[in-house]
């Protein structure tokens, strides 16, 4: 195990990238849930934390093997990722005074304040063995 600091830019620049997969859901993952009106509010929520430069937890990825580049999956804390990949591409607005600001309408100051935001990623080695309560299988694990 190991822990390292990603900023905002590089976790979604990593993520968006789908031809690399450089950071993917497992398959083990609950699926998105974060849609209805509740979800938005969490999501409006988790960038005003950042604005205000709370702590949002740490991101777990386990590191895949044997591959020709680091790929990870990620084991806990996609719903952060996705959602800071969805403000930076617009996809939904926070609420500043009574107005809706989407990322693009943000000071170019905020904005950098946002993608170089701090995040603890710790990242596990695949070899990880849970005990036998857990329910996690690996996918690449199982064949």
């Amino acid at each position: 195990m190991s822990k390292e600091i990603w900023n905002v830019k590089k976790i979604v620049n990593l993520y968006k990238n789908e031809s690399t997969k450089y950071l993917e859901v497992s398959s083990w993952r609950k699926a998105w849930t974060w849609t209805d009106k509740k979800g938005i509010i969490k999501m409006q929520s988790l960038i005003e934390s950042i604005l205000s430069e709370f702590d949002i937890g740490s991101i777990e990825l386990i590191e895949k093997p044997d591959t020709d580049y680091k790929q990870y999956l990620i084991n806990d804390g996609r719903h952060r990722i996705e959602t800071l990949t969805k403000f930076i591409n617009n996809e939904f607005p926070i609420i500043v005074g009574s107005y809706e600001k989407y990322f693009k309408d943000l000071s170019n100051t905020t904005q950098e304040s946002i993608l170089q935001y701090n995040i603890e990623v710790i990242i596990l080695d695949y070899n990880i063995s849970y005990n036998k309560k857990s329910y996690i299988e690996f996918d690449f694990l199982i064949e």
